[in-house]
């Protein structure tokens, strides 16, 4: 069972729409996590297929300029979408740390250093006789 919350409302995700005077022929920009997963894929993808030596097994230079430029972009565009529970791999990421290392019940938190001492005053509103509120 979903349940729907507004706590997706509040988050905004920073989208780059273009570069420069150069608008990105994609529809609502992308999204900085989306350049992030594209990157950090590439840093490994593209190491990986040097030393193996793709160009060379492949032969057909359009075809070696898709293995190398098609992982990333589809880890770029995995990483913005939707898994199940209407969350993203990051949110999913950031929710299993937060549960993993965060506390396991209420009593585990660490009690405050020093104490807080305050003083409250309160008072007590009471219309005056006779007067009508709107």
């Amino acid at each position: 069972m979903i349940v729907r919350t507004f706590t997706a409302i509040w988050t905004v995700k920073p989208r780059l729409l273009a570069v420069d005077d150069v608008r990105l022929p994609v529809r609502g920009g992308v999204a900085y996590s989306q350049i992030a997963a594209g990157a950090a894929a590439a840093a490994v993808w593209w190491p990986l297929c040097a030393l193996t030596g793709v160009a060379s097994l492949t032969g057909i230079p359009g075809l070696t300029v898709l293995v190398w430029l098609a992982p990333p972009l589809l880890a770029g565009w995995a990483a913005d979408r939707p898994l199940t529970q209407e969350r993203s791999v990051p949110e999913w990421c950031a929710a299993y740390l937060q549960r993993r290392f965060g506390p396991q019940r209420l009593t585990g938190l660490a009690p405050a250093a020093h104490q807080v001492h305050g003083r409250v005053r309160v008072l007590v509103w009471r219309p005056r006789p006779g007067s009508r509120s709107r």
